[in-house]
Parts: structure tokens; C-alpha cells; sequence
């Protein structure tokens, strides 16, 4: 790929898709050893684009001496996230091709970030936490969850973190100030920050930090309690999500905390169930306008019931679940 033009950056840069000529374009830019080059593709509000599941764009990243090899990506962006991130290996000036497919515009935010930012650095080693899943999350380890910028295909956005995750159990265990600069104007993480002061009452879970995760949103949330553990402390509910409508397709375990030093932000959810739940659900056979008449109530009646159950009445047990979040330990 011939490119059509070519810039000489001071980074950050940032070019929208009308700014870019058709056809590739070469970037030129001045790095040092042991940086990161984070890329973020942007697409032009309102333009059609084709999402048949392949890149709609290519990057290839290199030294700019004449036969440099390519860099291979730490992440590498696609359909569903539009951010790469690079490890550069040497001080020096670097060249990136981007080349958007023909027809096609997108626009390219260029940074290069230091290896200790907290958007790309956990800051915590995954042998500096120790949690008791008690069989929860079948035995897995923690592991780093790489940068993630997704803004197609419901995906939900993170900075590099440790998480164990299975089919029906997730824990996050991120730097607060990685989880602003993955999100600079939301202001959900200090609602959750002072609903943790002394004397503060809990806050509607809707408003907390991942609240309408992936493809559904929060409707419904009952049990706040606060639960401390050693140096740290959270909010755990019952949260009720649905695509579409007003009861919860399902319900899960929710919890969301911070560290007493508010270094970091921890993540727990687990699905459950409830009987309760399956009782009120639409039957089989029942019309959609006789169920859509009944909904609102029904999901106040569950909030209802599931602020009133025993803790035992849920599958897995709510006591069993307070009980592995407060077994979490951070070595800071």
C-alpha cells in the first residue's frame, strides 16, 4: 500500500475522516523505548459503513529505517473495538499506515502512552490478590484484561485489569484512575465514590459505573447493603436487566467497591435465581399486549418479594456470594 499522504505528527494528534484523504495515508512520529503507541479509530456520525463482521481498515506500525519490520499489536482493533495498542520497542521515529477499506472514511486519534499509565497498566500483579471463590468460579486464575476502547457490538469498555471470569461469575479488579481515563466524562465512578463516605446512603444502582452493561439495561435493584472487607469497601444489590420492557429477562448479584486508599475499583457479578422470578414471568402462550399491561407491576411485586427472601432462597446462596467478595484481599 502506496500511501497518498503523509504526516509528520506531535502526538497527541487527532484527524476525523474528512480531514484524511481517500486512500491510505502515512503518519510519521517520534517515540522513546518502552512507550506504548495507542490507536483509536473514529467513524464519521451518520456515514454508512459496512459491518460484515471483517476490518473495515487496516494498520501496520514500523521503525521508519527502510526494511523495519512490522510491529505485531498488543491489541489489535477490529469490528467490535476500535482501539490498537502497540509496545514500541526502541527510542526513535515510527511510521503508521492507515488505510481504510476503499469507499470507506474513518478518522484516527494517535497517543503514545507510558507502560505505568493506568489505562494500560492493571497496577496490581494477579499474585497480589487472593480471594476464597468456594467453587464459584470453578478454580480459574486471575488474568490482565488487555485496553479495551468498544463502541460496536454492545461490547463494554475497560482499562487493563485482572479478572477471573466464567459463564455465570465475573470479577474486575481496576485502577480508578484507568476506569476515568477509559471513561473522562462520565461521572458515575464519584457517584459510587460518595456513596462511600461515612454516613452515606446507598445510590440507585442505574447510576453506578457499568450499570447498563452490554446489550441490556438495569430495571430493577433491591437488597442494597454495604459490605466492607479488609481495606476496602462496596455496594452489593440484586439487579434486574432486560433489553426490552420492564422486567428483568434475568437477575444477578451485583457488587461495586473501592479500595480505602481509592487506588482501585472492584467489580463482582454472579447470575442467580430466584423462584420468585420464574413465578412471575410471562407464560407460555400469553399475548404480548396481556403481558405488557401487567409488566411495571410485576416488576415492582418482584423488587418486592426479593427485598423480603431469605438469603438462602437464592441459587447460589446470597450469604455464600457476600462471603467470597469479602474474602477479598489486595497486597498493596
Amino acid at each position: 500500500m502506496v500511501p497518498v499522504k503523509a504526516f509528520q505528527v506531535k502526538l497527541p494528534a487527532s484527524f476525523s475522516g474528512d480531514e484524511l484523504p481517500q486512500g491510505p495515508v502515512e503518519f510519521a512520529l517520534a517515540a522513546s523505548a518502552g512507550e506504548l503507541l495507542f490507536l483509536k479509530t473514529k467513524e464519521i456520525p451518520g456515514a454508512h459503513y459496512n459491518y460484515g463482521g471483517a476490518n473495515r481498515y487496516s494498520v501496520l506500525v514500523r521503525r521508519s529505517q527502510p526494511g523495519s519490520p512490522t510491529l505485531e499489536a498488543l491489541q489489535e482493533g477490529g469490528t467490535c473495538t476500535n482501539n490498537s495498542l502497540y509496545a514500541l520497542p526502541q527510542t526513535g521515529t515510527y511510521k503508521v499506515l492507515f488505510a481504510p477499506l476503499p469507499g470507506e472514511k474513518h478518522g484516527i486519534d494517535l497517543a503514545v502512552l507510558s507502560s505505568n499509565d493506568p489505562i494500560v497498566n492493571p497496577g496490581i500483579k494477579p499474585a497480589e490478590v487472593s480471594i476464597d471463590f468456594n467453587g464459584l468460579a470453578l478454580k480459574k486464575q486471575f488474568g490482565v484484561v488487555p485496553l479495551s476502547m468498544a463502541e460496536g457490538c454492545l461490547n463494554d469498555s475497560w482499562p487493563s485489569h485482572l479478572a477471573v471470569q466464567s459463564n455465570h461469575f465475573e470479577l474486575h479488579v481496576m485502577q480508578v484512575a484507568g476506569y476515568k481515563e477509559v471513561f473522562p466524562d462520565d461521572k458515575s465512578m464519584a457517584r459510587l465514590e460518595a456513596a462511600l463516605q461515612p454516613e452515606a446512603k446507598p445510590v440507585d444502582s442505574k447510576n453506578l459505573p457499568y450499570a447498563n452493561s452490554g446489550d441490556a439495561g438495569t430495571v430493577m435493584s433491591a437488597r442494597p447493603e454495604l459490605l466492607k472487607g479488609e481495606g476496602w469497601s462496596g455496594w452489593r444489590w440484586i439487579e434486574g436487566q432486560s433489553q426490552d420492557g420492564d422486567y428483568p429477562a434475568h437477575v444477578s448479584y451485583a457488587f461495586e467497591g473501592i479500595t480505602t486508599d481509592g487506588r482501585f475499583f472492584l467489580v463482582m457479578r454472579a447470575t442467580i435465581s430466584h423462584p420468585e422470578h420464574k413465578r412471575l414471568f410471562p407464560k407460555a402462550g400469553q399475548s404480548n399486549d396481556s403481558w405488557g399491561k401487567q409488566e411495571t407491576a410485576k416488576r415492582l411485586q418482584l423488587e418486592k418479594s426479593l427485598a423480603a427472601a431469605d438469603p438462602a432462597s437464592f441459587q447460589p446462596n446470597l450469604d455464600q456470594l457476600d462471603a467470597v467478595i469479602r474474602s477479598l484481599k489486595l497486597k498493596q
